[in-house]
């Protein structure tokens, strides 16, 4: 996700204890009881914490621009030259994140430790990419953001070898959360047919079943926000609540937002990810023409357009806009009585178990508590990946463990170069 409002990402490291744990698990589970939230979604604000380590680097970083299309204009992308190397990392952020956020970064921080040139680009969700390199009007069938983000990422390599008049000789894909659910899908295109040659894939925290994570996303915002209206005004002010939450992504203040109670830290969450929804239907309108939305959006005439893509819920994009718009532009992919559910299973994992158990290349990270999966979709991971690609995280809600120290450690030793 892009939590650029919230600006998260990692910390520290230290020792590694692997140990099993009694959750109808064959994976090795990380059994990090001294994690300082065991509520998961004050766990997942705990990622906040890594901003600080992450601005000097992100500012660090060199904004670059090509053109992917001769008719688009030009997609830009972050890089950090690592002298000498001959590594490169691609970096896809979560949900509507840019090739700017630095909580992304951090990513690419503990890459270019471990010796690697860095490229970050921005979520097939995000404006940059929907206007210059989407083929698509509307971002959301993975399968085909992914696609998109591979003929991308070739682009970038291309312009990277060119500049530097060599080649790269050991590549890595990493991303985080909706960033590692596509990293995961190009590895599977990467599979059937090899075109950039990644030697490692490294997912943290990706969405495991499409449904269920739509599902839960709209629950943390409107369940959330309708218990806490429940309370009464004398209780919980609506008004002051937001003000204080908008305040506190001004002020990049984490300590505002810990100390949100359970419910009020799922609703916080649950808002910024439909805050996010609500920019990329804006994007996809401005740039796409896509034609969501009924209200003509010109520059002094925006507010129509956000009141109107602020009424949808993830649900509804999907079955009111990406099945609308699979259906019309691509055929190839599509039945004529494709349902929500068929078009959703090809967005999961479950639908490239094959590249998932047979990939040495791939190592996914994750969490026992995520608030977007259901231990039964935790269990499919641990079914299909062993021990050794693997890394389950006993607390830490959504990205939250990657404030554990012993994050660190496994994360730079599974992206080591050989």
């Amino acid at each position: 996700m892009n939590w650029k409002p919230l600006c998260w990402m990692i910390p520290a490291g230290l020792c590694l204890l692997v140990a099993r744990a009694d959750w109808d698990a064959a994976a090795a589970t990380i059994t990090n009881v001294d994690y300082p939230a065991h509520d998961p979604y004050h766990a997942t604000l705990l990622s906040l914490n890594v901003q600080g380590e992450a601005d000097p680097f992100q500012r660090y970083g060199k904004t670059r621009f090509l053109r992917v299309s001769p008719d688009l204009p030009k997609y830009p992308y972050t890089y950090w030259p690592n002298p000498n190397s001959s590594a490169l990392a691609v970096v896809i952020p979560g949900l509507n994140g840019s090739c700017q956020d630095s909580t992304t970064a951090f990513l690419g921080m503990l890459l270019y430790a471990n010796g690697y040139s860095v490229a970050q680009i921005s979520s097939p969700m995000h404006w940059t990419f929907i206007r210059s390199a989407l083929s698509l009007p509307v971002p959301g069938y993975v399968p085909h953001d992914s696609r998109d983000a591979i003929r991308l990422i070739g682009r970038i390599v291309e312009d990277l070898e060119a500049r530097q008049k060599r080649p790269f000789t050991y590549k890595c894909l990493a991303g985080q959360s909706f960033g590692a659910l596509h990293t995961l899908f190009t590895a599977d295109h990467e599979a059937q047919e090899r075109r950039i040659g990644f030697d490692r894939f490294l997912a943290v925290n990706p969405l495991i079943d499409m449904r269920e994570s739509i599902q839960k996303i709209d629950a943390m915002y409107l369940d959330s926000l309708r218990n806490l209206r429940a309370l009464g005004p004398d209780r919980w002010n609506e008004s002051i609540w937001f003000y204080n939450l908008a305040e506190a992504q001004e002020r990049r203040d984490p300590s505002a937002l810990r100390n949100l109670n359970p419910q009020e830290a799922a609703l916080a969450i649950g808002y910024l990810m439909k805050r996010n929804l609500t920019e990329f239907i804006m994007a996809s309108q401005e740039f796409k023409k896509s034609g969501i939305l009924s209200h003509p959006c010109g520059f002094f005439r925006k507010q129509p357009c956000y009141d109107e893509a602020g009424q949808f819920t993830f649900s509804r994009y999907v079955t009111d806009v990406v099945m609308k718009i699979g259906r019309e532009y691509n055929s190839v992919d599509w039945e004529a009585d494709e349902t929500p559910e068929a078009m959703l299973r090809r967005t999961s994992l479950a639908a490239i178990a094959d590249t998932l158990r047979n990939s040495p290349a791939i190592i996914v990270f994750h969490t026992q508590d995520d608030p977007l999966i259901s231990p039964e979709s935790a269990a499919f991971l641990q079914t299909v990946l062993p021990d050794n690609r693997l890394y389950l995280f006993r607390y830490g809600g959504h990205l939250g463990e990657i404030v554990d120290p012993q994050f660190r450690e496994i994360f730079q030793e599974a992206a080591r170069i050989p």
